[in-house]
């Protein structure tokens, strides 16, 4: 028999020939290690501002930018964690790629990108609403249920 065809084939998608996997790849984790630091710094910095200044009292949009920050921190500590696991002598190691694995690196990634994704969704929401209808949205922060729910 062919041996090309006993080889059994690599557990994730590869790069032409070389049997490297993307997540192995050095310029991807660089790259992925450099802007989740960037991310978590700034937004890190942020959330301290606007927690040391207590600015998620004074307005709504303030409440879901200290969300927003606090997901967009979560997703850069991620990437540097990722890209970290990827670098280190396990990363390309099979028992990586194992369903048990997977399935765990798979429900983290999704949680934290969701948590991002409605966080910024929100905060875009909220802001057009702000410009499109600026004193519904002052009667609304200013109101008792909203001040319950901000503190």
């Amino acid at each position: 028999m062919d041996s090309i065809k006993d080889e059994k084939s690599p557990p994730v998608p590869t790069l032409g020939s070389s049997g490297i996997s993307f997540e192995a790849i050095g310029v991807y984790n660089i790259t992925m290690f450099f802007l989740g630091s960037i991310s978590f710094i700034f937004n890190s910095m942020e959330c301290y501002i606007n927690i040391k200044n207590k600015l998620y009292n004074q307005s709504l949009y303030n409440c879901l930018r200290l969300y927003s920050n606090c997901g967009g921190a979560i997703l850069g500590g991620r990437h540097i964690l990722m890209s970290l696991i990827n670098f280190s002598p396990i990363g390309n190691h099979p028992l990586m790629f194992s369903k048990e694995v997977c399935k765990y690196r798979g429900i983290f990634d999704m949680i934290v990108v969701h948590v991002f994704q409605i966080s910024y969704c929100l905060e875009c929401f909220i802001f057009s609403i702000s410009i499109l209808f600026p004193l519904f949205y002052m009667i609304c922060i200013f109101n008792y249920s909203w001040t319950i729910i901000i503190n």
